[in-house]
């Protein structure tokens, strides 16, 4: 009988701490880019936290920066308006099936 107490803790005790470890979790940021001719959104960096992505959108307003960045991908040279959003939303809207 003890045994199986001591499991049952045990048992508790695992499913609290998985429950406390996925709330404390945090998401990635995703710095996002549009171009303004078709409206496209893209993925253009992600972050660990809100406070570096936003760290990333001012550095776009470096020319210095962002040039270097364009030269590593061109395609993104046609983006005029970026954001940042959690990694749990897409700009793009849902994906069809």
């Amino acid at each position: 009988m003890a045994i199986r107490r001591s499991r049952i803790v045990v048992a508790a005790f695992c499913c609290l701490f998985a429950i406390a470890a996925s709330a404390t979790a945090e998401c990635l940021w995703v710095l996002w880019g549009r171009e303004s001719a078709s409206e496209a959104w893209t993925p253009r960096d992600s972050f660990a936290t809100e406070a570096k992505c936003r760290q990333g959108l001012l550095d776009l307003g470096n020319e210095v920066h962002r040039k270097a960045r364009e030269l590593r991908r061109p395609d993104l040279v046609r983006q005029d308006y970026f954001e940042c959003w959690p990694d749990t939303v897409d700009p793009r809207g849902p994906k069809g099936k």
